[in-house]
């Protein structure tokens, strides 16, 4: 009976910190738009301050705060691109 009701403590806990946390996740994939060829390494840079790469699919996942955020996207031979969004 105590470890069911420890269980269900640690699960509402876990459950508020994310329904509190605010954040949201932006996820796609980078691709020529000539070839359809998945670009591996491509910067992506989020508001001049947090940065990565694409991965070998050509595809990125990030975790974001809440509110208006520009993408920039990078890579050698590639004129750069910018994408503004918002999420309220």
């Amino acid at each position: 009976m105590i470890n069911k009701i420890y269980f269900t403590f640690i699960f509402l806990i876990s459950f508020s910190h994310a329904v509190f946390a605010q954040n949201f996740q932006i996820s796609g994939v980078v691709s020529d738009s000539l070839t359809d060829e998945l670009l591996i390494g491509v910067n992506v840079k989020i508001d001049e301050d947090q940065g990565f790469i694409t991965d070998l699919n050509g595809s990125f996942k990030y975790d974001l705060p809440k509110g208006k955020h520009v993408l920039k996207f990078s890579f050698v031979g590639f004129f750069g691109r910018h994408l503004l969004f918002r999420y309220m």
